[in-house]
């Protein structure tokens, strides 16, 4: 049986299609070192990067053992393949949900950003409150 590889133009078509099913927005953060000046000690700052498309995914499952049961919640993320750079020491900000602007955006790490064929698959975790208003 002969296998032949998708052509460049049907590759280019199914990524287009992969940002088009994107519904959500967010904003790429980027992560710099500055240093207290009273202290010396290293402070993580946090600057908006680039708004693009993404797609927002949250899945649940339940994981038991004997009689208990645990909610597992995974959180994960795609972004275009024209964002050159995505990597784990950027946060995203997730602004809208399917098109509606969320009141209170929310902040999260990538704690793995692969990139795929046809879009970028990050996993993430949700930040905590912080004092940058990062919430």
């Amino acid at each position: 049986m002969s296998r032949t590889l998708p052509s460049q133009a049907a590759l280019d078509r199914a990524a287009d299609l992969a940002v088009a099913t994107m519904r959500d927005r967010c904003v790429l953060r980027v992560r710099s070192i500055t240093q207290d000046a009273a202290t010396g000690m290293p402070i993580e700052a946090w600057a908006d990067g680039v708004e693009t498309v993404c797609g927002f995914v949250m899945t649940t499952r339940r994981e038991g053992e004997g009689s208990t049961q645990v909610l597992i919640t995974v959180t994960s993320l795609r972004l275009p393949l024209a964002l050159a750079e995505v990597d784990t020491l950027a946060r995203v900000r997730l602004t809208h949900r399917r098109g509606v602007a969320l009141a209170t955006p929310e902040t999260y790490d990538l704690t793995s950003a692969i990139r795929g064929t046809l879009q970028w698959n990050c996993d993430l975790q949700r930040v905590a409150h912080t004092r940058e208003g990062d919430g």
